[in-house]
């Protein structure tokens, strides 16, 4: 039986007139979304905001934080599980140089990014859009 591997993923964002502006970071000469293993003593939300506080120094309130959409990837040798959480950042908390504008299929084709993060890019311009 395969262990499976619980991961926490922050998604800062902010709603534009056209699409959505997401907030990623480099790592590995890629571009990704915060976040990361989950330790035995906390929830997937407090895994998320610690990560985030972690990474890029920004301590969030846990009331604003909502979980989006759990994926699960199948590995040879375990189960990813992500938790993805969402955060609108309404007051500019994150490095406004790190947005990405996404309006569009080919905006998220046209990240360099990790190929689990495409669909998850995906799912939240889709959701955001229909909530605007």
């Amino acid at each position: 039986m395969k262990k499976i591997k619980l991961i926490s993923i922050l998604a800062p964002f902010q709603k534009k007139s056209k699409g959505i502006a997401i907030w990623l970071q480099p790592r590995l000469d890629l571009w990704e979304f915060p976040g990361g293993k989950v330790e035995q003593s906390e929830t997937t939300k407090e895994a998320a905001i610690r990560e985030v506080s972690e990474e890029v120094g920004v301590d969030l309130n846990q009331e604003k934080v909502h979980l989006f959409k759990m994926y699960r990837v199948e590995e040879t040798t375990e189960i990813k599980e992500f938790h993805l959480f969402v955060y609108e950042d309404t007051t500019d908390l994150f490095n406004k140089d790190q947005y990405v504008q996404i309006e569009s299929l080919e905006d998220i084709n046209a990240i360099k990014s990790f190929k689990n993060n495409y669909q998850m890019f995906g799912d939240l311009l889709k959701y955001l859009k229909a909530s605007s």
